[in-house]
């Protein structure tokens, strides 16, 4: 049996390509989500009168809308452009961050002027 290394074991850990989803890492991934479920819970329930909660919770309020537009217009046009997988980790994280400010901005602009999402809205009038 081949012991790994600290900086391959390090590198298999935080590696970014896709894994196998074997029966164990989708119980880690589970179990994962569940407990970031559980903090945000937690910490929305500790601060429920603070405007940052409000303001993320708005965003909560559009996931579908969100979805499609980083599926289609954020992931699209960086294919179109040049491959986002080819990027390091640093402009990834930027990116994730500005799309993240940018659509709590858009979701308390919007939520000012309508009840619900912009998808949110199409999906109720058809169903």
């Amino acid at each position: 049996m081949r012991t790994m290394s600290s900086s391959e074991i390090m590198a298999y850990l935080l590696d970014t390509k896709p894994m196998n989803p074997s029966v164990l890492y989708m119980f880690a991934a589970s179990a994962w989500a569940v407990f970031f479920i559980g903090i945000c819970l937690y910490i929305s329930s500790k601060y429920e009168n603070s405007r940052l909660i409000h303001a993320i919770s708005a965003t909560g309020k559009m996931a579908l809308s969100h979805y499609v537009i980083h599926s289609i217009f954020i992931l699209g046009i960086f294919e179109t452009i040049d491959h986002i997988a080819y990027r390091d980790e640093k402009f990834v994280l930027i990116l994730s961050f500005v799309a993240f400010i940018g659509m709590v901005v858009f979701s308390n602009l919007w939520l000012k002027y309508f009840k619900r999402g912009p998808l949110e809205l199409v999906m109720r009038r058809l169903s």
